[in-house]
């Protein structure tokens, strides 16, 4: 009886020792798994943009002076511009990225009279980015895109010589109800990869313009700030 308990003993003994044993054992791989195989990246991801773009103004006839003294007068605008992206990698270092765009415009003009002007435009855009000399550190990229959108005037007016007075749009000339465009952009940044965030200066050209090219030129140019949401696989 008492080599029974004594085998019974050692036996549970021994179960215990090899249970503790395989469970750090478990543990020590399933850690060595996580280092050597960390979370993948999913392919897709979200890229949150920002953008600040000049419209350049065609020079006209009027004998205004100079129209800088005039108050209220657009010299430079920066025109302010929010997007976001679905971002899907296609090849290794090659992006599709499909989104909308939205952009307040300000834009003088001393052509036949002078006025500015205030609107909107919202656009949808597909590009294609590309990645060079990618590393932990830093990434150089380029991308190349289409924008369709619709111009929404909010204001345009006149400058009695005292002060700026509403102008009814169809006394513009060139005003009509074509307001769509298409646009090819492109442009070319770095990515700081530690915070996901990428600085580019941007080229734009409008291949398809409305009524307001006669007020302004169809290339414009600006810079970009985007932030990438990576997703990771489970």
């Amino acid at each position: 009886m008492a080599k029974l308990k004594s085998l019974i003993l050692t036996s549970v003994l021994v179960l215990c020792c090899c249970s503790i044993y395989g469970q750090t054992s478990h543990e020590k791989v399933s850690n060595h798994l996580e280092k050597d195989f960390p979370k993948q990246e999913s392919k897709s991801s979200l890229i949150f943009s920002g953008s600040f773009m000049h419209f350049q103004e065609k020079q006209g006839n009027v004998i205004a002076g100079d129209v800088s003294n005039i108050r209220g007068y657009y010299l430079f605008p920066l025109n302010p511009g929010l997007g976001i992206f679905y971002q899907y990698q296609i090849f290794q270092e090659n992006y599709l990225l499909i989104g909308a765009n939205y952009r307040t415009c300000y834009i003088s003009s001393n052509k036949n009279d002078i006025l500015r002007f205030r609107y909107q435009e919202p656009s949808f855009s597909i590009c294609l980015k590309s990645y060079y000399l990618k590393n932990e550190n830093v990434a150089l990229f380029s991308m190349i895109g289409l924008l369709y959108g619709r111009m929404k005037l909010l204001a345009s007016e006149h400058y009695g010589h005292i002060n700026w007075v509403d102008l009814n749009p169809k006394d513009l000339i060139a005003y009509s109800n074509n307001d769509s465009f298409v646009d090819i952009v492109f442009n070319a940044g770095v990515l700081f990869p530690s915070s996901q965030i990428e600085i580019a200066p941007e080229l734009g050209y409008r291949m398809t313009d409305n009524w307001m090219s006669f007020y302004r030129h169809r290339f414009y140019y600006g810079f970009q700030i985007n932030y990438q949401l990576k997703f990771s696989k489970k």
